[in-house]
Parts: C-alpha cells; sequence; structure tokens
C-alpha cells in the first residue's frame, strides 16, 4: 500500500510491530501546495540530509492533502531538518514540520481509554466502536461535543484492557481517516 493510499479500511495489528527507527528518521510536512510533487519534497529536504522517501499524501480519489512524510537515513537528519528547516518556504508555501511520532508511546501509565482527535465531523459513536473493534473489545465509544451540541472533531474508545488501547494508539495515531490525518494517545 502507497503512503498515499487511504488506510483506514485494513488496518493491519501486526503493522505495530513496524521498525520504530523508521519514526526517529522521518518527519511530517504539512501546509504544501496542494500541486506538490513528490520530487520537490526531496530536493528541499535534502538540504539536511539523505532522504530515502519524500512522498506526498494523498486522497482515494488521488488529491494531494497538502502533507507529506519524508524519509531520512540518518535520525539525525530528521532533527536537523526540524530545526532548520521549520517555516520554510517550499514552492512559495511557509511549511509547518512535526516530528513522526506514531507508534512512540507518549504516555507510560496504563490506560484503557484512547483519546481521539481530527476525526471527520460525519463520524458517529457507532463509527468510532467499530473502528476501536478492530483492536480489541471495545467497551464504550462517544463523539466529544462542544457546548452547542456539535462535534468538535474528538472522541474516546475504551477499551477491555490496556493492551489493546496501546495497539490502537500504535495503528492509529497520524494515519488516514476518511481524508484526515487522525491523532490519538492514551488518556
Amino acid at each position: 500500500m502507497k503512503l498515499g493510499d487511504s488506510q483506514e479500511e485494513d488496518v493491519d495489528p501486526a503493522r505495530a510491530e513496524f521498525d520504530a527507527s523508521f519514526f526517529e528518521r522521518s518527519i511530517l510536512v504539512q501546509r504544501l501546495k496542494l500541486s506538490t510533487l513528490p520530487k520537490a519534497v526531496k530536493t528541499h529536504f535534502e538540504q539536511v540530509g539523505e532522504v530515502l522517501i519524500a512522498d506526498v499524501l494523498r486522497r482515494p480519489s488521488g488529491k494531494s492533502l497538502g502533507t507529506a512524510i519524508v524519509e531520512y537515513a540518518e535520525p539525525k537528519a530528521a532533527k536537523e531538518a526540524l530545526e532548520k528547516l521549520q517555516g520554510t518556504k517550499l514552492e512559495e508555501a511557509n511549511i509547518y514540520l512535526l516530528p513522526n511520532k506514531r507508534g512512540l508511546e507518549r504516555d507510560p501509565k496504563p490506560s484503557k481509554v484512547v483519546y481521539l482527535e481530527h476525526l471527520p465531523r460525519t463520524m458517529t459513536d457507532g463509527d468510532l466502536r467499530h473502528l476501536g473493534q478492530k483492536f480489541g473489545k471495545v467497551l464504550d465509544a462517544q463523539k466529544v461535543l462542544g457546548k452547542d451540541g456539535k462535534t468538535i472533531r474528538a472522541g474516546f474508545i475504551k477499551f477491555s484492557s490496556n493492551t489493546e488501547a496501546t495497539k490502537a494508539v500504535k495503528m492509529l495515531d497520524e494515519r488516514m481517516l476518511h481524508g484526515f490525518v487522525i491523532s490519538a494517545q492514551l488518556h
């Protein structure tokens, strides 16, 4: 599966064992022009080190999401890119860089609850439950609503064990879901 492909349908729990050094060697690039091609991204980021992969994330239709992932040969280059290339211009767009933290445990305490952000507005409690069932037994799933009763594009999934919750975070954090790059963390 290409990086630009939608990955929400068939998340493989076996991928949770993915080589963690990938995350240390890669960064996310946001606020790209929709016309920016991977070659331009690679050229820009080669300023600080050898780029193994530069790929623009795309919707299933092929339309750019304005986000790319850059994988360096060395973790040092990824760190240097975050420091030196933050806010630089790439094809007249001021880019925003993030470390690729997907799969890295942010909260070492055991938790059965996963907090998700940047969800599609159309996502229902049932959709959240269905998403969570790919990783284990779901005890509860709820969207977070604002004072006006509308979704704030966030939600919680409570699992029957912290192992299931941790697996869900590793597989869902910074993944594409219906055209949105979502964030997942233990709560």
